[in-house]
């Protein structure tokens, strides 16, 4: 069983990447149209008062799980570059495998900003409205880096993957 017969562990090597950055994508995504829905005006008045206690607890339970699939990914980037470098290089695949593991290691460095934000949104207990600014700018940071590093993340995983599997 451990020759492969059965499960074939350089094959989900390849693919781990790309998985993982695609539930990375999933994620961020899934977090703009939900948390944007607080800051629609016909809803504005209800969001000043149960936008920060709910936020707080949704954002500090999410956050471990989107840092962990980013780390994931990077993590399996690297895990293919090391594993099998020449192979990769002959495929063409090595490269995006690079780009691929730096995008999704420059994901935590948008951490501090959303963290602030975050704090900024929980800390408006007293319904004054504040949250409502905090909460459409951290969607302002969550979209750049959904769009930059998360999406880059993702293309240059899957690039890598086809290059790495398809025929060489």
């Amino acid at each position: 069983m451990a020759s492969g017969t059965f499960f074939d562990y350089s094959t989900a090597l390849r693919l781990a990447p790309v998985i993982t950055a695609s539930a990375t994508l999933t994620f961020a995504g899934n977090q703009q149209w939900i948390f944007e829905l607080f800051t629609r005006p016909d809803l504005a008045a209800q969001s000043k008062t149960f936008l920060p206690p709910w936020f707080s607890a949704a954002f500090w339970i999410g956050m471990p799980k989107v840092v962990g699939l980013a780390t994931a990914s990077a993590i399996g980037g690297v895990l293919n570059l090391r594993n099998a470098g020449p192979t990769l290089r002959i495929s063409g695949a090595y490269g995006w495998y690079a780009c691929g593991a730096v995008l999704a290691a420059a994901h935590v460095l948008f951490v501090p900003a959303l963290v602030a934000r975050a704090k900024g949104v929980a800390g408006d207990t007293r319904g004054e409205g504040r949250c409502l600014g905090e909460m459409k700018a951290w969607l302002r940071v969550n979209a750049v880096r959904t769009l930059t590093v998360d999406t880059g993340a993702w293309i240059c995983f899957f690039i890598a993957t086809v290059k790495a599997l398809g025929p060489v």
